[in-house]
């Protein structure tokens, strides 16, 4: 099931490769995403599932500094460098739990980032109702 049993090496990889890859991936998308936010509400609650080693949501903090960024990953491996990558921001929190079970409050995120994670998902069809409970 995806990367929830990768190995701390495996981790450390990824978060390697996401880091090399950033221009071309996170950057474009996070740009993407400021635009569809600029104009909406100023300080929404964005929720990153299945966020890695959290670059998307970093750059999107840097572009958006009145949000609150909710990050969450199932691997123990993604969610030390997650943390150790967000903590001067005081804007960020980091949340262990599964995709399919969401450690956050009913309507309680404005939106929700998703990127990477529906191929690392065993029936990932049970993710949306997940999605859907926790959006506003």
């Amino acid at each position: 099931m995806g990367y929830v049993n990768w190995n701390k090496k495996e981790c450390e990889d990824f978060a390697r490769v996401a880091e090399q890859v950033k221009r071309y991936i996170y950057i474009p998308w996070a740009e993407e995403i400021h635009k569809v936010l600029i104009n909406k509400k100023q300080s929404p609650v964005i929720l990153d599932v299945g966020s890695g080693p959290g670059d998307l949501s970093i750059l999107l903090a840097d572009k958006l500094p009145l949000a609150e960024f909710i990050l969450t990953d199932e691997a123990i491996g993604m969610e030390k460098i997650a943390q150790a990558k967000i903590k001067s921001y005081s804007q960020m929190s980091f949340t262990r739990c599964s995709a399919t079970n969401l450690k956050v409050d009913n309507e309680s995120v404005d939106v929700v980032i998703c990127k990477h994670l529906l191929t690392h998902i065993d029936n990932s069809e049970r993710i949306f109702p997940e999605i859907f409970r926790v959006l506003k």
